[in-house]
Order: C-alpha cells, then structure tokens, then sequence
C-alpha cells in the first residue's frame, strides 16, 4: 500500500497520507498553478508541472516535491535564453519526458531534474 497520494484540486497539490487520509500539504507552489502532476510514489514525490501561462519569459515550470510540500529541484530548461517553459509531461520508462514552447522533447531524470537528451521537433 502506497502511503502517500498526491491530488490535483482546483489548481492546488494535496499531499495526503493514505493511511490517515490527512492532508500533510497543499497549496501551490512557487505561487503557481498546478497544470499537471505525475506521481511517483516508489520514490515518495511526484513532478509539478505550473502552469506556464502565469509569468512571461524563462520559466522553470517543472518540478520535483518531496511528500513534505519542499522543492526537491527545478527542471533544467532546454533553451534556458529563449523565454522557454514546459509544456506537458509523462513518465516513460522511469524517466520524465517533456516538450517545451521553444520546440524540443526532453528526456529528464527523475532523481536531479537534469536534462539527458534532448531533441527539436519544431
């Protein structure tokens, strides 16, 4: 049994213990809406993807949280120059796979947020 959820509501994350069912966290983080989250409960944290319509320019809109509510990092972007964001992402075969407004589909680690490839499909 998984011990902790992790709930889109209303543009908020909800971290809740399953045991309990009491809410450990919620709110947005960074101020941000919440777009999209993809949990990974294995590792006990699920990847944010804020909503990048809500600030101009770069804007490093995918994240790791731990069960605690705390940023564990900040995806790197893959045109960090170009007024960048990300747009979606999904869990692929243990890795994160994203595409940005600039164009590109990344493949990101779960554990550090980093870039392992990238691709322009523009």
């Amino acid at each position: 049994m998984e011990i902790y959820k992790f709930i889109l509501e209303n543009g908020n994350l909800v971290i809740i213990n399953s045991l309990d069912n009491s809410v450990i966290w919620q709110g947005k983080p960074n101020n941000s809406i919440v777009k999209q989250i993809v949990e990974l409960p294995e590792m006990e944290m699920c990847i944010v993807l804020l909503d990048p319509d809500q600030r101009k320019g770069t804007f490093r809109n995918l994240i790791a949280m731990d069960t605690n509510g705390y940023i564990l990092w900040k995806a790197e972007l893959p045109d960090p120059l170009g007024g960048d964001v990300y747009l979606d992402v999904s869990l692929q075969d243990d890795f994160l796979v994203a595409h940005s407004w600039s164009g590109f589909k990344v493949i990101i680690d779960t554990k550090s947020g980093r870039i392992l490839s990238k691709k322009f499909t523009k």
